[in-house]
C-alpha cells in the first residue's frame, strides 16, 4: 500500500478453506479458522493496517457472502446475485424473475449490517463467462443492472470483448449521476412493464430513475412512450432527473 499505492486486498476464501487438513493426525477435518474469532481478528488487522495507511481509499474485499465477514471488511461479494438470483433468466419469464429480483434486493438492503457494500458481479474466476450463459444483450443488460443498483460493479477479465462501447457507456453514465455510485435505492415504488426492471436511485436532491429492459422486445408504458428494443444498455431517453 505505501510503496505500489494498491487501495487494498481481496482476501481469499476468508470465510473458510475447502481444502481437507493437510495434517491427518489433527482430528478436524478443516484447518481454516476464518469462521472463528481468529480468522476475523485476521481481517480486523488487515484492514486497520490498510486503513492507516490510506485512511480514505483504503480498503479490504472479503470473498465471503457472510454478514460475518462484512462486519470486518468494507465489501464481500453477492454470490447470490451472480449464481442464483440471475440464472432465472434463463430458466423463466423475464415478467416473473424482474418482480422477484425487485423484491428480493428490496429485501437484501435491510438484512445485512448497515452501510454493508457488495460486490455486484455476473461471472468470476469461478464461473463460466455470462455472454455463455445469458447471450450477448442480455449479458449487457445485466452488467448495466449491476453498475445501477447499489454495490460495487466487477467488470471480469475480458468480459468486456465485444461490448466495449456499451461498457464504457455504461460506467460513463455511473460516473456522471452521483446517485449512482451511493445512493439509496428504491425498487418498488416505480410501476414499470412486465419485464422492465426499475429502480429510483436518490442522492441529496439528486434523482435518477434506472429503467432496463430484459425483454427482447419494445416495453411500452402507460402513456405510449417506448423503451429501447433489445436488452442492452439504457439510452439517456429512459433517463429522468429533476
Amino acid at each position: 500500500v505505501r510503496e505500489y499505492d494498491i487501495d487494498g486486498y481481496r482476501v481469499d476464501a476468508c470465510n473458510g478453506s475447502k481444502i481437507p487438513n493437510w495434517n491427518p493426525l489433527i482430528p478436524y477435518a478443516r484447518a481454516s479458522t476464518a469462521k472463528l474469532q481468529g480468522g476475523l481478528n485476521m481481517l480486523r488487522g488487515l484492514r486497520r493496517a490498510v486503513k492507516e495507511t490510506k485512511p480514505e481509499r483504503g480498503a479490504i474485499l472479503a470473498e465471503s457472502n457472510s454478514d460475518v465477514q462484512g462486519a470486518v471488511s468494507d465489501a464481500i461479494y453477492d454470490f447470490d446475485f451472480c449464481y442464483s438470483i440471475l440464472h432465472d433468466l434463463r430458466k423463466r419469464p423475464a415478467a416473473a424473475v424482474v418482480q422477484d429480483l425487485r423484491q428480493w434486493l428490496h429485501e437484501q438492503e435491510p438484512a445485512g449490517p448497515a452501510g454493508l457494500l457488495r460486490l455486484r458481479h455476473i461471472e468470476s474466476h469461478d464461473s463460466l463467462r455470462s455472454q455463455l450463459w445469458y447471450g450477448l444483450q442480455p449479458q449487457r443488460a445485466l452488467m448495466a443492472l449491476s453498475a445501477f443498483i447499489p454495490g460495487i460493479p466487477l467488470v471480469y477479465h475480458e468480459a468486456e470483448t465485444g461490448s466495449q462501447r456499451e461498457f464504457q457507456t455504461i460506467f460513463r453514465l455511473r460516473k456522471q449521476f452521483p446517485e449512482l455510485n451511493g445512493g439509496s435505492a428504491d425498487y418498488l415504488s416505480v410501476p414499470a412493464p412486465p419485464g422492465v426492471f426499475s429502480c429510483l436511485r436518490r442522492k441529496g436532491t439528486n434523482r435518477c430513475l434506472v429503467l432496463i429492459n430484459f425483454n427482447d422486445t419494445r416495453a411500452i408504458f402507460a402513456n405510449g412512450e417506448s423503451v429501447w428494443m433489445s436488452p442492452t444498455i439504457p439510452s439517456m431517453r429512459s433517463w429522468r432527473r429533476d
